[in-house]
């Protein structure tokens, strides 16, 4: 395929169109749901994170001495 192919051609016409006929809303909705998803992943990595340190702190023991005698 060449550039000078009218399906080509159709295809970035209709690509820029669509993207020329995002509204500011559509736009700034998508960037709130992306902006969101990007905050609820952190804080779920920081938690999942927050509890493996802990439960395997928590497992962690010393062998207890024992008397030979």
């Amino acid at each position: 395929m060449n550039i000078n192919d009218p399906i080509r051609m159709a295809d970035i016409r209709k690509s820029r169109t669509v993207a020329a006929s995002m509204s500011r809303f559509e736009v700034e909705r998508q960037f709130k749901m992306s902006l969101m998803l990007v905050i609820v992943l952190t804080v779920a990595t920081l938690a999942i994170t927050a509890i493996n340190h802990i439960s395997t702190t928590d497992t962690v023991r010393l062998p207890v001495p024992t008397r030979v005698s």
